[in-house]
């Protein structure tokens, strides 16, 4: 590999590089403090909250249903206000994470609209432990486990890298060698400028933040297709005037959480085969402090 494309790589990374929160997660010996972060168990919510519900058709739907999203977790953002280095997050509130794991949405359909939300809530000293649902089924009722939290630089995948000009506003002027990267090479690349995972015992792939871990396509144009109300499996040519704009506008979205296939013991939520849930948001709409457009996307090998 020749050193000046190195160089020219590793300037690139300068460019390219991301904090991420991760976490790290174990079963609750005994139950987390309202308020705290953790992942399943029973949310901490206001008392006038209205829980999210989705409708839409499972696999053995004859017809839509209503149904209540599963609680997934909740982050306290001052906990995770020294992980943070980028200052992307408040600094204090609770983040509160929902899916609807019975339908287990894709995210390329615009009626997928609803099957996540995303909740802030500011005053912490307001909220209290919440009963279920009397209509959320059991296997939709997640354990409690505590999290803890580090943070760590990442550089996107070889895969994610190369779709850079249609999801991210950086200079595109790479050097010829880098249309056609080795995988193992960029890899080394990566590892070599110094942004390694997370030490053994964290999690790499539930995390706040960061590059997403990309089973399949980048996803930043995806998000911003459907929430358009485009269907992801439309011919290209239905929306060829639209391609610029859309490719202008995915440059906007950013990974707010990514969570992957939580186990212990007996139990396991895994999301179609050993894959992830994405949540999305626009910059613009993290700055604001609005959680109302969020788009999920689902990605399984």
């Amino acid at each position: 590999m020749a050193h000046d494309f190195k160089q020219v790589m590793f300037t690139m990374f300068e460019q390219l590089q991301r904090n991420a929160v991760y976490l790290a997660y174990q079963p609750a010996a005994e139950p987390v403090a309202v308020g705290r972060s953790k992942i399943g168990g029973r949310p901490d919510l206001p008392a006038d909250f209205v829980w999210p519900y989705y409708e839409g058709k499972g696999y053995l739907d004859e017809t839509p249903v209503n149904r209540p999203l599963t609680f997934m977790a909740q982050i306290n953002l001052a906990e995770a206000a020294e992980f943070d280095k980028e200052n992307l997050l408040p600094k204090t509130g609770l983040l509160t994470f929902f899916y609807e794991l019975h339908t287990e949405k894709w995210g390329f359909d615009p009626a997928d609209k609803g099957c996540a939300r995303v909740y802030y809530f500011a005053d912490t000293s307001v909220l209290m432990r919440c009963e279920f649902p009397a209509d959320l089924e059991a296997e939709y009722q997640l354990p409690e486990f505590a999290v803890t939290l580090a943070n760590g630089t990442e550089l996107p995948d070889c895969g994610n890298f190369m779709y850079l000009p249609l999801t991210q506003d950086i200079p595109r002027q790479f050097p010829e060698e880098a249309d056609n990267l080795d995988w193992d090479d960029y890899e080394e690349m990566r590892a070599e400028y110094g942004c390694t995972p997370p030490e053994d015992g964290w999690s790499e792939t539930t995390k706040l933040l960061g590059w997403p871990n990309v089973i399949q396509n980048p996803m930043e144009f995806q998000c911003e297709k459907v929430s358009r109300g485009i269907y992801d499996g439309t011919p290209q040519e239905a929306a060829e005037d639209l391609q610029a704009e859309i490719e202008q506008a995915s440059q906007d979205w950013l990974l707010l959480f990514q969570m992957g296939t939580v186990e212990d013991g007996d139990f396991e939520l895994m999301f179609g085969d050993v894959g992830h849930i994405y949540f999305w948001i626009k910059k613009r709409d993290l700055a604001a402090l609005n959680f109302d457009n969020v788009w999920l996307i689902l990605q399984c090998s």
